[in-house]
């Protein structure tokens, strides 16, 4: 018989328990069972945890950050048994002004420019604070807060024919026939771009660091002056005498590291971006179009041929971004500068 009714009495408590969770009642046991959405797992995690631990202390895994658009937060709890869980859609997040917002899963959704504080609290526990700063994006024709995205403000397949003026690159998404996949190009960047990340002019053959070649004036983007680079560089290897396929053809030149300082900034949230190939940058420049240059179609600047990692006869092969009717394909020696376009696979 007491086996029975203390079998009763453990049924009834753990009902309990999980009515106070379900209901988001606050008490001694809220949140201790819950499914919680990280992004970086990229799925839903069910948190299990046992029911007389107690939480004693909380991290923002996220860190200090910079941001233009929404982002995840992560935060950990430690339980006085021992254990660690994910328990970010458990936690009231707070920052010190309007800033941004959190919603329901931890995701940060930007208001407006400037720096806060953030801090996450579950049943009287406080984390430590956070700095979160939102900056101004790097996208041309993003607005801030918005995703990055082919939607109006997004960014993607901006068509206005003066943003790429601005500190921004120009992005365009095509779904690439030869392979299948989704991929975004940038634009060559503008001068004003180049001198917010603290580039310098270097045109010889032993270029190196943040550096580019030449400027190229487009009366048709607001006589903006665009950057053009070589391929050549200290210790860049040189183009293929035999073989277009040589992939290392270009490295560590500089145009190479233009696209690797893409990586390093994390340019748009993505990492991969390199040189694409000349039949990239041609299915790219007659992705679902009838006529016309980039520059009429997404306002891009298209006075200098892109450079390709692809090379042959000593040469490196480059594209002409005009009208998708005309032979696109040109020759340029590693110290003739052009301008260059990253990709990244989607």
């Amino acid at each position: 018989m007491n086996k029975v009714k203390h079998t009763i009495q453990l049924t009834t408590l753990a009902a309990t328990m999980i009515l106070l969770v379900g209901c988001g009642s606050g008490g001694a046991f809220e949140g201790e069972t819950a499914s919680s959405n990280n992004q970086n797992t990229g799925g839903s995690n069910q948190v299990t945890v046992n029911p007389e631990a107690r939480v004693y202390e909380l991290t923002i895994k996220t860190g200090n950050r910079e941001i233009y658009s929404s982002l995840q937060y992560q935060v950990s709890g430690k339980y006085d048994d021992g254990s660690e869980q994910d328990i970010t859609s458990l936690v009231k997040f707070e920052v010190t002004n309007n800033i941004v917002s959190f919603d329901d899963e931890g995701v940060a959704l930007p208001n407006t420019l400037g720096t806060t504080e953030v801090t996450a609290t579950l049943n009287g526990v406080t984390s430590a604070p956070v700095t979160l700063d939102v900056v101004p994006t790097l996208v041309c024709g993003h607005t801030t807060g918005k995703l990055l995205d082919k939607n109006p403000g997004g960014g993607v397949d901006d068509d206005s024919r003066s943003s790429a003026s601005g500190e921004c690159l120009k992005i365009r998404e095509v779904l690439d026939s030869t392979d299948l996949k989704r991929k975004w190009f940038t634009s060559t960047p503008s001068l004003e771009f180049m001198h917010q990340l603290g580039y310098g002019i270097e045109d010889f053959p032993t270029n190196s660091g943040d550096s580019y070649a030449q400027s190229e004036r487009e009366v048709s983007i607001n006589g903006t002056d665009f950057a053009a680079f070589r391929q050549d560089g200290d210790g860049a290897t040189p183009p293929s005498q035999t073989n277009s396929t040589t992939i290392d053809a270009g490295k560590d030149g500089q145009a190479y590291r233009w696209c690797q300082k893409l990586n390093e900034i994390e340019f748009a949230g993505k990492v991969g971006w390199h040189i694409p190939t000349w039949t990239e940058l041609d299915h790219m420049n007659k992705y679902n179009a009838a006529s016309g240059s980039m520059f009429i179609r997404f306002g891009w600047p298209v006075n200098r041929s892109y450079q390709s990692w692809q090379s042959f006869s000593n040469q490196f092969e480059t594209v002409k971004l005009l009208d998708p009717s005309l032979f696109p394909l040109q020759k340029a020696t590693a110290d003739e500068a052009k301008y260059v376009s990253c990709v990244v696979d989607l």
